[in-house]
């Protein structure tokens, strides 16, 4: 397989950065079950990659059940910092051997994630990723989270690099490995 040129990247952070997708999910459902609400693991899938606040709103108009106002998304932070403390949080295979590649090679790459700042900084520091990151763009830094583009256009504008020339990568929502998105020829 051949690559196609690129200036830079950008990283997704759970699952392709952090092995933590498995966990988000739980935490999803942990705080869910807290107040009443059962999904399994599987229904819960789709959500992977989604804001907090999108995930949560779909849920509540599913389910009847007011979500956001309960605070069900400091719930889910306090499970995921829970699991990944007695679970352990890794970098994804590979990853830091990348990482360092692409700094030796001077290739600028930085992190879109839909996450909340907080989650993903503390995703980072677990995984010892922290320090290759000191700038990324989250779900909260921009209007729209994915599967919108504005976190891929607010991540290539930070560093620097027109979209079209810094490729995303991020988790596929029905297949584990790297996918690059058709958002990957973005345009502003």
């Amino acid at each position: 397989m051949k690559l196609a040129p690129f200036r830079a990247v950008v990283f997704d952070c759970d699952g392709v950065l952090v092995d933590s997708e498995t966990l988000g999910l739980c935490s999803l459902q942990r705080a869910l079950h807290e107040v009443g609400v059962e999904r399994s693991l599987d229904s819960l899938a789709r959500f992977s990659g989604r804001s907090h606040r999108e995930t949560l709103a779909e849920l509540e108009a599913e389910s009847g059940v007011r979500l956001l106002a309960r605070g069900i998304e400091r719930r889910m932070d306090t499970c995921y910092a829970r699991l990944a403390k007695s679970e352990g949080l890794h970098p994804c295979p590979g990853v830091p051997r990348l990482l360092l590649h692409l700094a030796a090679c001077r290739a600028p790459f930085t992190l879109a994630s839909s996450g909340t700042r907080r989650k993903v900084l503390f995703s980072l520091q677990t995984a010892g990723l922290a320090s290759a990151f000191p700038r990324f763009v989250c779900g909260e830094d921009v209007a729209r989270a994915k599967p919108a583009p504005d976190l891929y256009l607010a991540a290539a504008a930070l560093v620097g690099v027109p979209p079209g020339d810094c490729p995303p990568l991020r988790m596929h929502p029905m297949a584990y490995g790297l996918h690059a998105p058709p958002v990957c020829r973005l345009s502003p």
